[in-house]
């Protein structure tokens, strides 16, 4: 008889910011994935990205705010942290709160300038301020950050 190990499935690792619009968390940075996102085409979450091999947290969540949003941010208080079972791999996620520098311009929500020369970045179709509640279909669809930021939520 022969036994077969099967190999684990890698673990990613990935960091979700919530960023609030004039210090509230009723109004949320929400970020929209394009169409032809391999994982959750067209649904509302939250800025996020994988943590690179040797990437602190902190240059993570700076890597967020320059490559995909176009500001400066600082690590801010954890909020959770969740595991999730995806085909191929294994994600844990931390979330975050993320400050902007004071000295940044700020997003402009009418005119989001994402970097787009960076390949195997997600870029965001859009972003808006917006309402956690907003993000309902898209934790029931699979989304761990937003289901993070809800839990959360409900505890408070």
């Amino acid at each position: 008889m022969t036994i077969q190990s099967q190999n684990p499935k890698p673990v990613k690792h990935s960091v979700a910011l919530v960023m609030s619009n004039r210090g509230d968390l009723d109004q949320i940075l929400l970020v929209l994935r394009p169409e032809d996102d391999d994982e959750f085409p067209g649904m509302w979450g939250l800025p996020a990205a994988s943590i690179k091999p040797g990437e602190t947290l902190e240059d993570a969540v700076r890597r967020i705010g320059t490559q995909k949003l176009g500001v400066e941010l600082n690590l801010g208080p954890q909020l959770g942290f969740g595991t999730q079972d995806r085909p191929g791999y294994i994600l844990e996620m931390i979330l975050l709160r993320a400050i902007p520098e004071r000295h940044s311009p700020g997003i402009s929500v009418e005119e989001p300038t994402p970097n787009d020369a960076n390949l195997g970045v997600t870029v965001y179709s859009d972003w808006r301020w917006g309402n956690p509640k907003a993000l309902e279909s898209s934790a029931l669809g699979g989304s761990l950050c937003s289901q993070l930021l809800l839990d959360w939520l409900s505890k408070k």
